[in-house]
């Protein structure tokens, strides 16, 4: 009799879990397998409309394609170069749906670093506010960093007169004929930051605020890539620059020498930064002691 109920008891289990994996019940769904570690330099996302899913309208016929069915979307290792519009759009990680996208963050890294970008070509954009939003919750839920651009200079804050020429132009720049000498790499101030946000303030210029500048003295630079002229003219081109990335979490992962730049920015209420360059990398300390680190302008 004991066996009896021990080989019922054991049935009943058997059938209990027979049951949790009937196809269908999300109960007893298989969790996606995941990449064990991060990627080196993180992960680009690329997003774009498909016209060939569009009517000759430019609306497409299908209510439910256009909350998110024509974006299309690849996913790309993080390098340190631009990426052509072939490569990107013929990507092997492409993705098709906003659906699809979301299932494919999930089997990503924990504490992977997405870098949403979008290239100068006109055929990228960000989708609509609100599928951002649920893409950005989607990363949440899979505990990875969706780094996403601001839109427009508006959302960011930044008046017109920021990005202005001649806000630029009005700014003195000087070389130091007493340079000192320059400390290798990111300054150790800068790597200790614990940063807690992961927004992105695009351009340099958002967070150096031209119009506020009143003059940057250059306390260093590197005599082989950069003199006294081409310095001050190498800082105007980057506060000029429409592209870019700054953020206050270090997105790169490797070493650096000596910037070319070390400069000084001094603005009109009286508060000093300090801004840093290297090709296509820049560090900087703002006005009020916070650290960016910026790419790709």
């Amino acid at each position: 009799m004991r066996h009896g109920h021990v080989f019922a008891y054991g049935t009943l289990i058997g059938m209990g879990l027979a049951a949790c994996c009937v196809p269908g019940i999300d109960a007893c769904a298989a969790e996606p397998r995941r990449a064990v570690q991060p990627m080196f330099k993180g992960i680009e996302l690329y997003s774009w409309r498909d016209p060939d899913t569009h009517g000759s309208n430019g609306h497409s016929p299908d209510k439910r394609v256009l909350v998110g069915e024509t974006w299309r979307f690849a996913l790309m290792p993080g390098t340190n170069r631009n990426k052509f519009v072939e490569e990107i759009v013929q990507a092997h990680d492409r993705v098709d749906t906003v659906a699809a996208l979301k299932a494919r963050f999930a089997t990503l890294a924990r504490g992977e670093q997405v870098f949403w970008l979008v290239p100068e070509d006109p055929r990228f954009a960000l989708p609509p506010q609100a599928i951002v939003a649920e893409l950005g919750a989607a990363a949440q839920a899979a505990d990875i960093r969706l780094i996403i651009p601001q839109r427009a200079t508006a959302a960011r804050g930044v008046s017109e007169e920021d990005i202005s020429e001649d806000a630029v132009s009005k700014i003195a720049c000087a070389g130091n004929p007493h340079a000192e000498t320059a400390e290798t790499g990111i300054p150790p101030a800068a790597l200790r930051q614990r940063a807690r946000h992961f927004e992105d303030r695009g351009p340099v210029r958002h967070v150096l605020a031209p119009s506020e500048i009143l003059k940057i003295g250059i306390r260093y630079r590197d005599d082989m890539r950069v003199n006294s002229v081409t310095a001050c003219a190498t800082l105007r081109t980057a506060l000029r620059s429409d592209s870019g990335s700054t953020v206050r979490h270090l997105p790169w992962s490797e070493s650096l020498p000596a910037p070319s730049i070390d400069a000084d920015v001094t603005y009109r209420h009286g508060g000093t930064a300090r801004w840093l360059l290297w090709p296509n990398r820049s560090v900087i300390r703002d006005a009020r002691g916070r650290w960016w680190f910026a790419y790709g302008f």
